[in-house]
């Protein structure tokens, strides 16, 4: 969203910025102006909406009962056009229903997507094809330079998977399956693991950390930050992941007990990350990224899809057509 209202403002338009919990984080990192809803009850965000009675509305999607879905809510009773924006391949249906449910409550006028394969993904959970535009995801727009740095570190992008109760993955036992790789390899480039703006507990690899034979560092700066400088990123099925390989990274994304078609990291599926299901093949799969690169056209050809589509521009013009 940031290249969204920094566009907007700099074409002039009054831009009323509403952010909560780790958002504001990012938009104080980029200098955006915003008032900061984390605690309003629903009353006194109400109240500031109705105050500013906006011509549109424009916001990105989370889970649980988030700031974006009250937004979506009031504008509704006010019949204000309401766009959100999807920026990952996963979890359509809680992004605009209630917790727990799939009842899609909250959906706005318009739904900027990605691509057509998300678009399809969407019509097949019941989404109306009517309110789906491809735009691709402004964010991508900022990630036209190719990462050509050799790297000092292998990167791990940890997830807040147990912290959030999320099930499917344990983040702690998945890093120590990298540790215990990268011993079993003997390898003596240090580990910087960088956690989720959401991930509290930043003492859960202590244990993991001393009794490694590798040197490990966490770092408090984003994964974004730390990509470029990275010599191997390592991780889960975090967008950080997909990120680094559209910058050229070499990539390991560790999902054990996965079935292969349930797997969500798109950069998997178009071949540009490795994926792996199998702790049994952590370490092959490692070795053989070390040693291969990545095809050169097929790479050319997805990155140019991607942060080369003016997505940026893309949803201005629909904002613009609203109004």
């Amino acid at each position: 969203m940031v290249s969204i209202i920094k566009t907007l403002k700099g074409g002039r338009f009054d831009v009323d910025v509403f952010l909560a919990n780790e958002s504001c984080l990012i938009a104080k990192k980029n200098k955006i102006k915003f008032l900061d809803c984390s605690a309003f009850p629903e009353e006194k965000l109400k109240e500031v909406f109705q105050k500013i009675n906006p011509q549109i509305v424009v916001t990105a999607t989370s889970f649980g009962l988030s700031l974006d879905k009250k937004i979506i809510r009031l504008a509704k009773e006010k019949k204000i056009p309401v766009i959100s924006l999807i920026d990952f391949w996963a979890n359509y249906k809680i992004r605009f229903s209630n917790p727990e449910k799939e009842d899609l409550v909250f959906l706005p006028d318009l739904i900027c997507v990605v691509d057509e394969y998300m678009k399809k993904e969407m019509i097949k959970e019941g989404f109306d094809r009517k309110i789906l535009q491809v735009t691709g995801n402004p964010f991508f727009d900022g990630f036209k330079k190719i990462s050509k740095a050799q790297g000092a570190y292998f990167l791990f992008i940890s997830q807040p998977f147990t912290e959030l109760g999320i099930p499917g993955f344990d983040e702690v036992k998945i890093f120590q399956d990298f540790i215990n790789v990268l011993s079993m390899m003997k390898n003596n480039i240090p580990v910087v693991i960088s956690f989720h703006p959401r991930e509290k507990n930043k003492k859960k690899y202590e244990k993991i950390i001393s009794g490694a034979n590798i040197k490990i560092k966490i770092s408090k700066k984003s994964g974004g930050d730390l990509i470029d400088n990275a010599w191997m990123v390592l991780g889960i099925n975090s967008m950080a992941l997909f990120l680094a390989a559209i910058k050229g990274k070499k990539v390991v994304s560790y999902q054990p007990g996965v079935n292969k078609e349930k797997d969500v990291l798109i950069s998997n599926w178009m071949g540009l990350s490795t994926a792996v299901y199998d702790f049994n093949k952590l370490g092959e799969a490692i070795n053989n990224v070390l040693k291969n690169k990545k095809g050169a056209e097929k790479f050319k050809k997805i990155r140019k899809k991607y942060v080369k589509n003016n997505s940026t521009r893309k949803v201005i013009k629909i904002i613009k057509n609203i109004i």
